[in-house]
């Protein structure tokens, strides 16, 4: 098992770990299983069909993946899995500018 969270501060670090790579954990008495959070894992569950995008509505690297920017921002403010259905709510939902979420974004697609 992971670490053990206390007190009111929380940062995606907490849950999912300073590789990102999620895990078990404690988190307000209870046992919770973080997913891997990296670029490569929120992409390749991401399973998508033939979707039409606006022209110039994503970044050539967002397209090859298949996971977009704004669906991101979905599941960090919204807490909403690309295919719409609700995160769990043991996920926070964060407003962050969308230069923080495009850095926060950048370093996921870092870690491998």
């Amino acid at each position: 098992m992971g670490m053990m969270m206390m007190g009111g501060h929380y940062a995606c670090v907490s849950c999912h770990g300073t590789d990102a790579r999620g895990g078990r954990h404690m988190m307000h008495m209870e046992i919770m299983d973080a997913p891997d959070i990296r670029w490569s894992a929120l992409s390749s569950d991401h399973h998508h069909g033939e979707e039409e995008h606006a022209e110039g509505e994503q970044e050539e690297d967002e397209h090859a993946e298949g996971y977009t920017f704004e669906v991101f921002k979905n599941a960090v403010e919204k807490g909403q899995h690309p295919d719409g259905d609700k995160l769990i709510t043991d996920m926070p939902r964060w407003k962050m500018s969308d230069a923080d979420l495009r850095d926060l974004m950048n370093y996921l697609k870092s870690i491998y």
